[in-house]
């Protein structure tokens, strides 16, 4: 992989046979419409402001997608320092899968009586954790799921 700072500006060939193409064009587009609109140059930061959370849940590893395992393996794997026990990614992937999954059906006012809530936070939590502990204590100091599922009977009841 290149070392360049701004890998999402001149992404390489890993990556963007990893991505779905429309998605990073339209992060471009709408970072440039804001830098324009703050009356400076698009940076690498904007773009990357700008990407959804499916963007990073669809570029971990996938048996499927060759250039996905490529790009794990020489890049991916590094932004999970701290993962504990045995390094499996199907497993990370299953966690980030648990929270993007969460995430949609909050965004699309879907009803979560039948979601768990529990495993939603135990994964997002050690996704965190292996990110780092800044990430881990920025997620708990954060978070608002907990209180959800102590005040939900449903939940609770489990």
């Amino acid at each position: 992989m290149n070392d360049d700072p701004r890998w999402l500006l001149n992404p390489h060939e890993y990556l963007q046979r990893s991505l779905y193409g429309p998605e990073l064009d339209k992060a471009r587009s709408r970072a440039r419409r804001i830098a324009v609109e703050k009356g400076r140059a698009m940076s690498h930061d904007d773009v990357l402001a700008q990407l959804p959370l499916g963007f990073w849940r669809y570029l971990l590893p996938s048996r499927s997608n060759k250039s996905k395992q490529k790009l794990w393996a020489v890049a991916l794997a590094d932004a999970f320092p701290a993962w504990v026990g045995a390094w499996d990614p199907e497993s990370l992937v299953g966690r980030v899968t648990t929270a993007h999954q969460l995430r949609n059906r909050v965004a699309h006012l879907e009803p979560l009586h039948q979601f768990d809530l529990r495993r939603a936070r135990r994964d997002m939590r050690s996704v965190c954790h292996a990110v780092g502990p800044d990430a881990a204590r920025l997620f708990v100091q954060n978070e608002r799921l907990l209180s959800v599922i102590e005040t939900n009977p449903v939940v609770r009841g489990d």
